[in-house]
């Protein structure tokens, strides 16, 4: 399998770096000015990757329109999401209807869901995505950024290129996602192509901001 399928699988995935993302969410009280900071680490190697910062530009009905920057990259970069944290566009990839990977609320343990999507790179590549999510349990877990009461959400999917049948990828992910912060603060991704591990890394809360 080409290098080059991996970074396709991987910034599908995650998203693009630029140089190098019994309580109910509530999600309706992001307000432009939240901040979310990650750090993101290799779990291979054990190395810190790279520092992201979320910052809530603007909310609609439908949508959640931030702006990400990591640290050490030339400028950051706007992402927009649906209002339950799904990707929708960040300017390099376009899902419809989303990515998948965010979270269905209400939440509660025991809770599963499906989904499916067809995603586009701006030079052309095609992939088509099947998964499902299921809410395991709820946790309590601290980060530099605090403690929060969490729930523990587990997803597979399933990535294929739509242009060769052949080419397909794995990833298994898992976030705690605190009502609290509105946002996940602890999210692992692993990667398989052909059975392999291809990529694994954890992102973590370093630090966040609400407006009241």
């Amino acid at each position: 399998m080409s290098s080059k399928w991996l970074l396709i699988v991987l910034l599908v995935t995650l998203g693009d770096t630029r140089n190098v993302v019994a309580q109910v969410g509530d999600l309706a009280g992001v307000l432009p000015g939240d901040r979310w900071v990650y750090e993101v680490k290799d779990e291979i190697t054990g190395d810190l990757k790279r520092t992201m910062t979320v910052v809530v530009l603007d909310v609609s009905e439908k949508e959640i329109n931030t702006r990400m920057s990591v640290r050490g990259a030339a400028r950051p970069f706007e992402t927009v999401f649906d209002r339950n944290w799904n990707r929708i566009d960040d300017g390099i990839w376009k899902f419809r209807p989303s990515d998948g990977a965010g979270v269905q609320t209400p939440l509660q343990v025991g809770k599963e869901w499906r989904f499916e999507n067809k995603s586009t790179h701006t030079n052309g590549t095609a992939l088509s995505t099947t998964g499902q999510s299921k809410v395991v349990g709820e946790e309590k877990v601290t980060t530099s950024a605090g403690t929060f009461d969490t729930f523990k959400i587990e997803t597979r999917m399933r990535h294929v290129n739509a242009n060769d049948q052949t080419k397909a990828s794995t990833v298994n992910a898992t976030l705690w996602y605190a009502p609290t912060v509105n946002r996940w603060v602890r999210r692992t991704n692993e990667t398989r192509i052909e059975g392999r591990v291809r990529d694994s890394h954890t992102e973590e809360l370093v630090d966040y901001s609400r407006k009241p």
